[in-house]
């Protein structure tokens, strides 16, 4: 894990990722919801590695 961000900025920014799909998921939306799950997992993670 990142070193230079504080657990609690890390918590707080994937909190919000996670929880703004709520505000523009639509069943209509042109992608799967595993597609955005896995890619939501992708970037949260690996966006933390050092």
């Amino acid at each position: 894990m990142r070193s230079d961000f504080t657990p609690g900025l890390i918590t707080r920014l994937l909190f919000g990722m996670v929880n703004s799909i709520t505000e523009w998921y639509r069943p209509s939306y042109p992608v799967d919801p595993d597609t955005i799950a896995e890619a939501v997992t992708t970037m949260a993670f690996q966006g933390l590695e050092a």
